[in-house]
């Protein structure tokens, strides 16, 4: 796997349910494990996290959206009101990435 498909893997869980304060939800609003079958809502950082299978994968792709939102990025990702930048985020990081 590579940072790309980690960003890119990320990316579609947020597009799928995007949360914020806590790394992924279930369907009852309760925080679960982002790795969980039960999670359907993520942040950027829980969706890093249950897309990455390695510590170093991991760490590659939080430093490219790190990057692109100009700083540490969860306290970014809880203060959108929508999905739409985080998504933005993630779509620069991939492009920066490719680079």
């Amino acid at each position: 796997m590579t940072v790309i498909q980690v960003l890119r893997r990320a990316r579609a869980l947020v597009a799928k349910g995007w949360t914020r304060r806590v790394w992924a939800r279930d369907s009852g609003w309760r925080g679960v494990d982002p790795a969980s079958k039960k999670a359907c809502q993520w942040c950027a950082d829980g969706a890093l996290h249950a897309s990455a299978p390695t510590p170093a994968l991991y760490e590659k792709a939080a430093a490219a959206l790190t990057a692109v939102v100009g700083g540490v990025f969860p306290p970014w990702n809880d203060a959108q009101k929508s999905k739409k930048p985080v998504l933005a985020a993630f779509d620069k990081a991939i492009a920066s990435v490719r680079k």
